[in-house]
């Protein structure tokens, strides 16, 4: 109802000559769409849904674990669970350095806090610094760039189903022509598999233009999604739960390693909508 529709079925009685009531699968449900104005988006729905999820982890103090569900070991997948102030792998924690265990990949909390803070402000102050070359550079190609390369593949989409169209009607003619015996039957079958074969070969490249018309929308507007979402953050100075989940996908922790006698550790953050930056 959220999102604008209505939803009919959800439950059957099990024959007309009982009362009883049973519910039905949710694959038999019966969903009209556009029935009333929609409340809330289908990405703002989406991404309710998916927190609602993950998992919510609360202290014997009653404090809420703002990174449950977003920290994973780079190496094996598995989650990172937080203990004694430090984020560890579940495999390592479970199955240690076993055939089926892992290293460590310890990193504490303070440590991982104030990365990602320093992540998210940085990007979200490039958001309010530079909008649009901000956007241009999360599409991965350069703004213009990219509306050239849409037109471009646009205006090969059109000239494509044009000639497709004439095709149809041009083997309908030749079809007439046979018919009524204007053209002999070698000539029609003649044109007709060269006609045939061009058709064939714009089909197929009409889908492939029309699947890149797809990417390239999608890669603008899901850059123009993003920086929409950063921009409500702008001049953060703190993290909490809200926050992260609705900027962040996933955050992957590497192991740590010395490096002119200092410590270092990989953190790769992927943002909601681009991924990694």
């Amino acid at each position: 109802m959220y999102l604008g529709k209505l939803v009919y079925g959800r439950s059957h009685k099990v024959s007309y000559k009982s009362k009883k009531v049973v519910a039905t699968n949710e694959d038999h449900y019966i969903v009209t769409e556009g029935t009333h104005e929609a409340i809330v988006s289908q990405n703002v729905w989406d991404l309710a849904n998916e927190v609602a999820r993950r998992h919510k982890k609360v202290s014997g103090t009653g404090d809420v674990n703002i990174f449950s569900g977003l920290v994973f070991c780079q190496d094996c997948g598995s989650s990172m669970n937080l203990s004694r102030n430090a984020y560890v792998c579940y495999r390592y924690r479970n199955f240690s350095t076993s055939e089926n265990g892992c290293s460590s990949h310890r990193i504490p909390y303070k440590l991982l806090y104030a990365s990602v803070l320093g992540s998210v402000q940085e990007v979200t102050a490039e958001a309010r610094r530079d909008r649009d070359g901000l956007i241009a550079k999360l599409s991965g190609i350069g703004q213009k760039k990219q509306q050239a390369a849409l037109a471009a593949a646009r205006k090969d989409q059109g000239k494509t189903e044009k000639r497709l169209a004439e095709i149809g009607e041009l083997i309908r003619k030749a079809f007439e022509k046979n018919v009524l015996g204007s053209l002999p039957d070698d000539m029609y079958n003649g044109l007709v598999t060269g006609y045939t074969k061009e058709r064939a070969e714009l089909a197929a490249h009409l889908e492939t233009v029309t699947e890149q018309i797809a990417e390239l929308t999608k890669e603008a507007d899901n850059a123009t999604q993003f920086v929409e979402l950063a921009e409500q953050y702008v001049d953060v100075k703190e993290l909490d739960r809200d926050l992260l989940h609705r900027l962040i996908d996933r955050i992957e922790i590497g192991e740590s390693y010395k490096e002119d006698g200092a410590r270092c550790q990989k953190i790769t953050i992927y943002f909601r909508f681009v991924g990694k930056l």
